[in-house]
């Protein structure tokens, strides 16, 4: 879910003041029409486009519709709105963000749409993959198959990329450019890269031949076996070194470049340089990338297990043109390595990955004090961050790549003033062959989203009125209003990827390289804590391995001995749960 962000309280007045005015028994538009209560929150960006969006609809619906907009406080939204729901005066169709839809499916708060979406014919092909199942839910047998009832219909989404602290990696002597693999033949003739740089103006040798890698270096970095850059006497690095910001950079790479920026590796980094190269809090593109997930439905009738330490390699089953074939949710195929699989006309299996299991340790060792078999390239969740936040991290220019949400590039625009910064894709699970350049084997690149949706009160006396609403705000004008006021992803890939990014590009300002997180939206997924009614499950292993195994020297191997089998059977208490009540 999109993180809610303070609104700052002469908006929120503002705000009130509005829907409190759209209300009013003075204003013409109303007369003679049903009323509908919206509930939402927006931040200081937004808030005006959720007004026009309003404004807009009760000047030109045609379903005798006035809709009410009543903004809450950002922070207190979701107490606010449990309370609101379950009390007899609550809104007929409010925001929810996809983490509560389970929990708010089950306390019977979210009328079943499926009826009135079938009569209306909504149309979801122009939808990201995700909303396919993402607001799809059966609260008995706690599926969320393409088939179960609809509770809400998607209105955004905020997909994850790297941000980058450009500044600290130039400070380094590394060559930012930005070109996409198809165009690096062009750039390497002379051409400009996306930022209108050459190779002449960054000062790369004309006669180096620009790789089509994330990140390049003539010292070569695999499973923690670092060099440090050489630098001159006049502070000048002495190798090439050049970061593409289209490009995703695999495990090695991202590590590589890490260390560079991390001053326990670096000793020519300076008391004002980042103290640590790379944050991330998720372990989703880690596993997810390689065909793993952390729990599994694995009959597809509810029956979940945890499978966050899965040893089972996996292969991504390719099309005949080469594709990554993909099921009925939009998800990448893989077929377990060593076991037969029914491959259709053309398909092929690619090569071994890494497990889940494996995946899922990288993940740990990025933080894990050196001392204890980690890296140390990213703070400490408890030592480190503590009641702080990664975000600030970022922002302050104590960490150099971080892991975010696109939601978060409003904040950094406005808090960041004393670096340049933009995004690049996620790292991904990548080998090459002897010449260290031609792939050998890849993951698929893929992060998690969120998502706010709309729902409609089980006990609104104006359900129909207040779908048609809820329609309204996720399709037609409101999203395109949406998409061009820039600041909040639309939930139509063609908005998303036309006036989201122009919007943006128009502004000149960071990021540049906005379309990567549309190029993430494509394939991302809805976090862990979207798989479940509540975190109960996820609290189980996540509070000792953030608290512990991330920072101490307790193994892997431990981690899933004792907490493997306690996961499973919270997640078994859900169906019955469900099957019961």
């Amino acid at each position: 879910m999109r993180k809610l962000t303070k609104m700052s309280a002469m908006l929120l007045l503002s705000a009130f003041a509005f829907g409190a005015c759209a209300g009013c028994g003075d204003d013409p538009a109303k007369d003679g029409k049903t009323e509908v209560i919206l509930w939402g929150y927006a931040d200081d960006e937004a808030a005006e486009t959720l007004d026009e969006i309003t404004k807009y609809y009760n000047e030109n619906n045609t379903d005798n519709i006035y809709l009410i907009y009543r903004p809450q406080p950002s922070g207190t939204y979701v107490s606010l709105a449990e309370r609101a729901l379950a009390s007899k005066k609550g809104p007929d169709v409010f925001y929810i963000g996809d983490r509560y839809l389970k929990r708010w499916a089950k306390r019977g708060y979210l009328e079943n749409l499926q009826t009135m979406a079938d009569e209306a014919q909504l149309d979801f092909s122009d939808m990201w993959d995700s909303a396919k199942y993402r607001w799809r839910y059966d609260p008995t047998m706690n599926t969320n198959n393409v088939d179960d009832p609809l509770y809400a219909l998607p209105q955004d989404i905020s997909s994850t990329a790297l941000y980058y602290n450009a500044t600290a990696m130039q400070t380094q002597g590394i060559k930012v450019i930005s070109v996409d693999e198809e165009d690096l033949s062009a750039f390497n003739a002379g051409g400009e890269d996306r930022n209108g740089n050459t190779k002449q103006s960054l000062g790369i040798d004309h006669a180096f031949t620009v790789p089509a890698k994330g990140f390049y270096r003539e010292q070569t970095y695999k499973n923690g076996r670092f060099t440090a850059p050489t630098y001159g006497a006049d502070g000048k690095v002495l190798e090439t070194m050049v970061f593409n910001n289209r490009i995703a950079m695999s495990w090695d790479e991202i590590e590589d470049l890490a260390m560079i920026l991390t001053k326990s590796y670096n000793s020519h980094l300076g008391a004002k340089d980042t103290t640590w190269g790379y944050y991330t809090e998720w372990w989703f593109n880690y596993g997810w990338g390689v065909g793993g997930d952390c729990a599994v439905d694995r009959t597809g009738e509810g029956d979940w297990e945890f499978t966050l330490g899965d040893k089972t390699r996996k292969r991504i089953v390719y099309n005949e043109d080469g594709t990554c074939a993909t099921d009925a949710y939009g998800k990448t195929i893989f077929a377990a390595d060593g076991e037969e699989y029914p491959l259709q006309e053309g398909q092929t299996l690619g090569n071994a990955l890494p497990s889940q299991y494996e995946a899922f340790e990288r993940f740990i060792k990025l933080g894990k004090p050196k001392e204890y078999g980690g890296l140390g390239i990213a703070p400490r969740v408890k030592a480190d961050i503590g009641l702080s936040s990664s975000t600030s991290f970022f922002s302050s220019g104590k960490v150099a790549m971080l892991v975010e949400t696109s939601d978060k590039a409003v904040s950094f625009r406005k808090g960041i003033t004393d670096f340049e910064w933009d995004v690049a894709p996620l790292p991904v699970y990548k080998t090459y062959e002897a010449d260290g350049i031609t792939v050998q084997t890849k993951g698929i690149e893929i992060g998690h989203s969120g998502s706010t949706g709309l729902g409609v009160w089980t006990n609104s006396k104006v359900k129909s009125e207040a779908f048609k609403v809820a329609v309204y705000l996720s399709t037609g004008h409101a999203q395109t209003l949406q998409a061009q006021n820039g600041y909040l992803m639309p939930n139509s890939k063609t908005l998303a990827k036309t006036d989201y990014v122009d919007k943006n590009t128009e502004r000149g300002t960071a990021p540049k390289n906005i379309s990567i997180f549309t190029r993430f939206a494509e394939n991302s997924r809805p976090a862990d804590w979207w798989y479940m009614p509540d975190n109960l499950w996820i609290d189980n292993w996540a509070t000792p391995l953030n608290t512990q195994y991330r920072e101490n020297d307790k193994s892997t191997e431990e981690f899933f001995s004792l907490y493997t089998a306690s996961t499973n059977e919270i997640l078994a208490n859900y169906k019955k749960q469900g099957m019961i009540g």
